[in-house]
C-alpha cells in the first residue's frame, strides 16, 4: 500500500507558513537501477513514519535527479504519485547536460 493511499489527503498549503516540516533530498540519479529501486521503495512507504513526508509538508528535490529527462520524468512522477506532500524540484548540473534536440524537452 502507498503512503498516499494511508493518508488522508489535505488542503494545499496556501502560505510557507502552512508547512509543518521540509525535507530536502539530493543526488537521486536514478539512471542507476539501484536508485530508481531506493526511491520508489521510499516513496511507497518503505521508511520509518517520520522520515516521510505528511500533507502538511514539503519536500525539495534538489538536483541531479538525471541527465536523461525521460529518469526525470519517471522519478518525479514516482514521487508525485506516492507521496501526499507539497513537492519542489531544482534543476542540478545533471539536468543542465538534458540535450536540447531531446524530442521530449518541450512536453516538460
Amino acid at each position: 500500500m502507498s503512503i498516499a493511499t494511508r493518508m488522508k489527503p489535505s488542503p494545499e498549503p496556501t502560505s510557507p507558513d502552512d508547512i509543518e516540516s521540509i525535507f530536502v533530498i539530493s543526488d537521486l540519479h536514478t539512471d542507476h537501477r539501484e536508485n530508481l529501486e531506493w526511491i520508489t521503495s521510499y516513496c511507497e512507504g518503505n521508511a520509518e513514519p517520520d522520515d516521510l513526508p505528511g500533507p502538511n509538508d514539503a519536500l525539495i528535490i534538489v538536483g541531479d535527479v538525471s541527465h536523461k529527462l525521460s529518469h526525470i520524468r519517471q522519478t518525479l512522477m514516482i514521487v508525485k504519485q506516492n507521496l501526499n506532500c507539497r513537492i519542489f524540484f531544482i534543476w542540478g548540473n545533471h539536468e543542465a547536460w538534458v540535450l536540447k534536440s531531446d524530442k521530449e524537452m518541450n512536453t516538460f
